[in-house]
């Protein structure tokens, strides 16, 4: 999916307003969210700290390739 970055510019190496292609996964009690262009990656503990920092962009249809991060 596609997202826009709306946190803190720098934090984690985001971009404030910046579109990533990304995924997210749930590893060790974290969401996380993975740029699937760099492979940055950002955990948060909850959802809406998640809806915080994200704004959704875009969802394809066609599935991602889940790689071990």
């Amino acid at each position: 999916m596609k997202a826009v970055f709306t946190g803190k510019d720098g934090s984690k190496g985001f971009k404030k307003g910046k579109v990533y292609q990304i995924k997210t996964k749930v590893k060790s009690g974290y969401l996380w969210v993975i740029d699937l262009e760099t492979g940055n990656s950002c955990p948060y503990e909850r959802l809406e700290s998640l809806l915080d920092n994200w704004r959704l962009h875009c969802v394809y249809d066609e599935p991602v390739e889940w790689d071990d991060f």
